[in-house]
């Protein structure tokens, strides 16, 4: 269980909804182009999200702007000037295991079958980047392997918890 800024609490992986953005190649400029496309739906995502209270809320709250995702992202490419197109799925699809860690400590996301905006550039041949969009760790800046707003103690702060810790502390009083 985790709570962000001391609004949200997910208890489960269930309640999780990823983002995956793939390039169309491995090649520098098409993952130089899927940095930038990620960038432009992270921004556009970043001041709504943290509003929701579910994952089923989140998922919806996506699902309704599924054609103004894929339009940002479309519109990425005509300004990189690149040949190819977007298209942005919502679905639940396989990701592996995923450590979050940063100065205070880390959060693991296990390897399972997870909601997902999916954002397919080209022929999505390439390595791919993704991060939680809710709870919003990737739109609070946290990376993968890497120090991060969200664990470096801002007031965007993780909390790890325990439910067994939480109700002993609570029958002890402390």
């Amino acid at each position: 269980m985790f709570t962000i800024s001391g609004k949200k609490t997910v208890s489960k992986t269930g309640e999780l909804v990823r983002l995956h953005v793939v390039a169309e190649s491995d090649g520098a400029r098409d993952q130089a182009v899927k940095l930038a496309v990620r960038d432009d739906i992270v921004r556009m995502l970043s001041g709504h999200l943290g509003r929701l209270t579910s994952g089923d809320e989140a998922f919806a709250w996506l699902e309704r702007r599924r054609r103004l995702i894929e339009r940002i992202a479309r519109r990425r490419l005509r300004l990189e000037g690149v040949g190819y197109t977007a298209k942005v799925t919502l679905g639940r699809f396989p990701f592996p295991r995923r450590v979050y860690r940063g100065p205070a400590g880390r959060l693991v996301v296990p390897r399972g079958v997870y909601r997902a905006v999916r954002v397919e550039l080209g022929r999505a041949a390439g390595r791919n980047w993704w991060c939680v969009l809710f709870p919003p760790l990737c739109l609070l800046g946290v990376s993968p392997g890497g120090a991060a707003a969200l664990m470096a103690g801002t007031p965007a702060t993780l909390e790890l918890h325990f439910k067994v810790v939480d109700i002993v502390r609570k029958l002890w009083g402390a």
